[in-house]
């Protein structure tokens, strides 16, 4: 079995992990400590990432490095990684001094909580930015070991991160109800798994790092990379992630964990998403560079529409039975998180089924400014409407500026600049994706709406059974609808291997 079917397996039983445990640490957490403490956890993690940017240094390492193996050029490689960490050390030290002086102004700028939440919130910021600028030094390992397919290792280091926060966090809370127990496990957890990482490419991977060494040339190469991923990333920030801002500038604590409740589910979608983000850039990075533009389109194609399948069923199962898993799961005080929810996943089965589009624009990284500006248009969109309509409609407020930002400049305009500055089939894609799938998840929601009509779902095993039967009709139904004769053929061949 090879690398890319170990690393795709590997991190669907990470997003199995995630979403069962998240399931019971979510709410095991917010009894814990609070609903304003559980919202406060969430506005420190959002606050630190704005900052936390890696200038789009990430994906270089891991395009560059897979661009430099396809042409053979191994020493180039050692030459590139040297130049990177150091580019990464300067950043993180640029970035401590930025979150050390931002730490004396917390108080003025989240007006909207009380004291003692200020004292808690200053404490988290603390611990979990110290650790967040030391791990950013180490970002630069993760792309070693896509570029060198390691995916089987980089995804159990991933898994073994997921379960050591969960376990331990459980054990700390059941001692101590202290959120900042919890700030303090994910850092050394956080710690641990670079030590990890850090091994396997010592042991596995020939590369030698040349403290010593840099090289102009390689420094505006990468610089002009991440140019334009820089932007996207800043843009991407003022999106999802700056809601919880927002929300703590003008509204409150409850408003704010509302909103966790939400990016956790989304956070549940994007991850099933990205099982297989970053699997394909090696081996798109070599279809590139011999020209094999027939073959991106079917892989483009192969993989959308399998993503569009699962994030569809998804959404749809949501759609139906969101609101009642929202009260068995938080309870009723979270209704309010079903309709934000909604308005954050919808575009999903889109921008998600993707992922190999996007790939592409960051190995023919001269296209990147085409998404760059989308996304910059969409962020001052997103930020504007969810300024004018939190103080009055909360959570549901962010939702709508974010929905209005997704499906406008993610959806519409980046499908547009697929279609006119990539080889990609964008009409094809869209035809072969959706002109069966949307007529199926529509009919489901409905049966699902009327069967929620006559029986009641007031546990936890009746939503279960009805998610269940859910599901299946719906595999059913894209066997006989929506597969075609080789789709089925391979997952047949799968079968019997197994």
């Amino acid at each position: 079995m090879n690398q890319i079917k170990i690393g795709a397996i590997i991190s669907y039983f990470t997003v199995a992990f995630n979403i069962i445990s998240g399931l019971f640490f979510t709410p095991f957490l917010i009894n814990k400590v609070g609903n304003n403490i559980y919202g406060i956890y969430t506005l420190v993690i959002t606050f630190l990432n704005y900052f936390l940017i890696d200038f789009g240094l990430g994906n270089s390492v891991s395009k560059y490095i897979s661009l430099y193996r396809a042409q053979g050029k191994k020493k180039k490689v050692n030459e590139f990684i040297s130049v990177v960490f150091k580019l990464f050390l300067a950043m993180a030290f640029i970035i401590g001094v930025v979150l050390f002086i931002l730490y004396f102004f917390l108080k003025s700028f989240f007006s909207g909580l009380t004291d003692d939440e200020i004292v808690i919130l200053k404490k988290m910021y603390i611990i979990s930015g110290g650790s967040a600028v030391l791990l950013f030094i180490f970002i630069p390992l993760d792309g070693i070991l896509t570029a060198y397919e390691k995916f089987f290792e980089l995804k159990s280091c991933e898994l073994l991160r997921k379960i050591g926060i969960i376990v331990l966090s459980v054990m700390a809370l059941e001692i101590k109800c202290d959120i900042i127990l919890v700030s303090t496990i994910n850092a050394i957890v956080g710690v641990v798994v670079v030590i990890m990482k850090m091994w396997i490419i010592k042991k596995e991977i020939p590369i030698k790092i040349k403290w010593k060494y840099f090289d102009n040339n390689i420094f505006v190469q990468v610089a002009s990379f991440s140019g334009w991923l820089t932007l996207i990333m800043i843009a991407q920030r003022f999106i999802i992630p700056i809601a919880p801002t927002i929300l703590g500038r003008f509204s409150n604590s409850d408003e704010i964990g509302i909103f966790s409740i939400a990016t956790t589910v989304e956070g549940y979608i994007y991850t099933i998403a990205s099982c297989l983000n970053g699997l394909f850039l090696p081996k798109l990075t070599q279809m590139l560079v011999k020209k094999q533009n027939k073959e991106i389109n079917r892989l483009f194609i192969d993989v959308g529409r399998i993503q569009s399948m699962v994030i569809g069923t998804i959404i749809a199962c949501f759609c139906v039975y969101g609101k009642e898993f929202i009260y068995i799961w938080v309870g009723r005080e979270f209704e309010k998180a079903y309709w934000v929810i909604l308005l954050l996943i919808m575009p999903s089965v889109i921008v998600y089924a993707q992922e190999v589009a996007n790939s592409i624009l960051i190995i023919e990284h001269k296209k990147l400014k085409y998404k760059a500006g989308c996304y910059i248009v969409g962020a001052v969109i997103c930020t504007i409407t969810a300024c004018m309509l939190t103080p009055k409609l909360g959570s549901i407020g962010a939702g709508i500026g974010i929905t209005i930002c997704l499906w406008g400049c993610h959806v519409i305009a980046m499908n547009m600049v697929y279609a006119k500055k990539t080889m990609l089939n964008i009409k094809g894609f869209f035809s072969s994706c959706y002109n069966k799938l949307i007529p199926v998840l529509f009919g489901l929601i409905l049966v699902g709406f009327l069967i929620n009509r006559y029986i009641e779902t007031n546990n936890l095993i009746i939503l279960g059974i009805k998610i269940i039967c859910f599901i299946f009709i719906e595999i059913i139904l894209c066997w006989k609808i929506i597969l075609n004769l080789e789709e089925k053929r391979k997952i047949m061949q799968l079968m019997k291997k197994q």
